[in-house]
């Protein structure tokens, strides 16, 4: 549990830094992202 925890976290802070990010470089920095932790979480970020 607790590393899912961390993992949602990690990646929420990643999320916000991509916003950041130019909207190309965040696009593909989000998809890996979905790509690496899909299995952790259902479909939200689009």
């Amino acid at each position: 549990m607790k590393k899912e925890v961390i993992a949602k976290k990690q990646l929420q802070k990643k999320l916000v830094l991509g916003l950041k990010v130019p909207k190309e470089q965040g696009r593909k920095f989000q998809k890996r992202l979905t790509k690496r932790l899909s299995p952790l979480f259902p479909r939200k970020v689009s």
